[in-house]
């Protein structure tokens, strides 16, 4: 059976988003400064450290040269403000980042949480929590914007901070209201001032950890932009920030800041070339301040130029990549793995984990209010069987809560091993026991229903396959298919007749944990059912003023259950997907690329050997 994997970058929703790596609450943080310099080093190669290392066995340094990857398609975003993910994640920065030093045996960087013990200052150098509400961050000194208008080369301050989280929570100095897609994934934050030039104080709402997690997300809510770029185009008015539920109805912004010329941030990449629907072409920001933290004399990047070339058909990127004309591609299935296992032997592999796509019930909405509804459609569905066959038998077709099996492993979700029996019967396969449900509440020969689908991003073969499972227990789904532009005026509006096909799922996520945890809130964009549940809203606030990580990962834990105890969406297992690599690609091992912000600062970190 063919496998599809959702490869499309969904910039104008979810993103569980997509987008994001998060960092912890340590007390204080410390980063060594690197040495600031604007010329490029003169060797082309840096000598191997003189102590084994863990990362040894991915080459010896070398610089310049072209890195290509490729997508299904482009991201058109510029802003942060505007939507979920895009260029911003690869030209620009967040106050924090993975410590890229860590061993991938300890932690693989696989998934967009990280865990606080494996995080870092990027923008900022250091950080405490001077008290319960409070979070002080030193910034790095010494950082440029890059050198090209508007903001010509000037120094990053405390001041670029403020402004653009007053920006994005629609506060203080802000002349535009929250950003629709945004504001929810930094709820907790209060307002941000800087007490000097490289000095931000970040005031919570309540006291807790989780707040903090949330500022640490690097998805687009937590990039900095230039406010002499944001200053380009006149203000956001409610009307153009969207109504309805965060997310619904904002489109990308026109006029300066939709042109890629005016593009401008602090990382290693300067956007230097873009041609939508084609191709991006970033050149390496001589002025950058950042140093690879496993060979601390090198400064980034190492590459002269990064490249992304938008190939939408899967064959003919692949035999780009099988002739070597890309260097990596991400998201292919286990059939595609294996065939170029065969026929390129000396390819690299790595297998990601990805959440299960899922079928979303509107909350509330007549048979799905009642939960032996919910249960049966669930007990429909042989994740097992979908397990074999559908994905090749790459995943275990274990069920999971929010948190994907990688994530839960490490104490932040409900570990499948942990699941009462009970609860573990709920998810198995019996279509008998489902249609005892479906009598028990009334519908002994069962009903019809819709579900509405993006045809572009969803899994259709996996959509075919829960409607002849559903058809077995005497439920008629009827599917209908549309455009992404329909199915987002649909589902984040939440307007769905019946049911909703979300094709990034709510169930194994691998995105940060308190988005994780908050995607059932009301506030949430990828609450596509329109989820209102008094008690787990509850438990979230809970978790937000959480006291401790410790407390935090336990609350995390309870909630996690008692998602999975609702039943609101029925899901498939968890899938994975695999990235696919050169031999001569150096510095890479497996991690997530696409997430959110963790781009710039893997991309800066590897090197071509040929």
């Amino acid at each position: 059976m063919k496998k599809k994997f959702v490869i499309v970058v969904l910039s104008l929703v979810v993103v569980l988003s997509l987008l994001l790596a998060s960092c912890a609450a340590k007390t204080t943080s410390t980063t060594s400064a690197p040495t600031t310099t604007s010329s490029k080093p003169v060797t082309t190669t840096t000598s191997a450290p003189t102590q084994a290392n863990w990362w040894d066995k991915l080459g010896i340094p070398k610089y310049g040269g072209t890195l290509i990857r490729t997508a299904v398609s482009i991201a058109t975003d510029f802003d942060g403000y505007s939507a979920v993910g895009g260029q911003f994640n690869t030209y620009g920065e967040a106050l924090f980042d993975p410590n890229w030093a860590t061993d991938r045996s300890v932690w693989g960087f696989t998934t967009a949480f990280t865990p606080p013990d494996y995080l870092e200052g990027c923008l900022a150098k250091t950080w405490e929590q001077t008290d319960p509400t409070t979070i002080t961050v030193y910034l790095r000194q010494g950082v440029h914007w890059q050198n090209k208008a508007p903001t010509n080369g000037r120094e990053f301050v405390a001041d670029d901070v403020v402004a653009h989280y007053d920006r994005i929570l629609g506060i203080g100095t802000s002349k535009s209201p929250p950003s629709p897609f945004n504001a929810g994934r930094i709820d907790a934050v209060d307002r941000v001032i800087a007490t000097d030039k490289y000095t931000v104080q970040i005031k919570f709402k309540t006291p807790g950890v989780v707040g903090f997690l949330q500022l640490l997300d690097n998805g687009g809510q937590n990039i900095i932009e230039a406010p002499e770029w944001v200053s380009l185009a006149p203000p956001v008015t409610a009307a153009e920030g969207g109504g309805g539920p965060p997310g619904g109805g904002s489109a990308a912004p026109s006029g300066p800041l939709s042109d890629w010329h005016n593009a401008v941030g602090t990382s290693a990449w300067i956007l230097t070339d873009y041609v939508a629907g084609t191709s991006d072409t970033y050149s390496r920001n001589p002025d950058y301040w950042g140093s690879d933290e496993r060979y601390p004399q090198n400064k980034l990047p190492y590459a002269d130029t990064l490249k992304e070339l938008q190939i939408p058909d899967t064959a003919t990127a692949i035999a780009a990549l099988r002739t070597a004309k890309i260097d990596l591609m991400t998201s292919l299935s286990f059939e595609q793995s294996q065939s170029l296992s065969k026929t390129n032997t000396d390819l690299k592999q790595a297998k990601l984990p990805f959440g299960a796509q899922s079928l979303d019930m509107m909350f509330g909405v007549k048979p799905f209010d009642d939960i032996r509804v919910r249960q049966a459609m669930q007990l429909a569905i042989d994740t097992q069987m979908i397990a074999r066959t559908h994905y090749g038998g790459a995943v275990d077709g274990l069920p999971a809560g929010l948190a994907n099996p990688v994530i839960a492993a490490a104490g932040w979700g409900f570990a499948y091993k942990d699941w009462p029996q009970s609860l573990k019967d709920e998810y198995t396969y019996n279509p008998t026991k489902a249609k005892q449900l479906l009598k028990d509440a009334g519908y002994p020969d069962g009903f019809k229903t819709n579900i509405i689908a993006p045809s572009a991003a969803a899994d259709m073969e996996l959509i075919q396959i829960f409607k002849a499972e559903l058809m077995e227990i005497g439920i008629d789904m009827e599917i209908r298919a549309m455009d992404m532009p329909a199915w987002i005026n649909l589902a984040m509006m939440r307007k769905a007749d019946q049911l909703n096909w979300d094709p990034m799922g709510k169930s194994g996520a691998v995105v940060n944990l308190s988005t994780i945890i908050g995607l059932y809130t009301p506030t949430d964009h990828a609450n596509f059912n329109g989820v209102n549940d008094e008690t787990y809203n509850g438990m979230v606030q809970k978790f937000r003023s959480a006291a401790s990580w410790d407390e935090a990962k336990q609350l995390s834990r309870q909630i996690d259950q008692y998602v999975l105890e609702q039943h609101w969406d029925v899901s498939a297992c968890p899938s994975c997907s695999f990235t696919i690599w050169q031999p001569y690609l150096g510095g890479y091992s497996g991690e997530a690329i696409g997430l959110g912000g963790l781009d710039n600062s893997i991309w800066s970190r590897l090197w071509v050997n040929k």
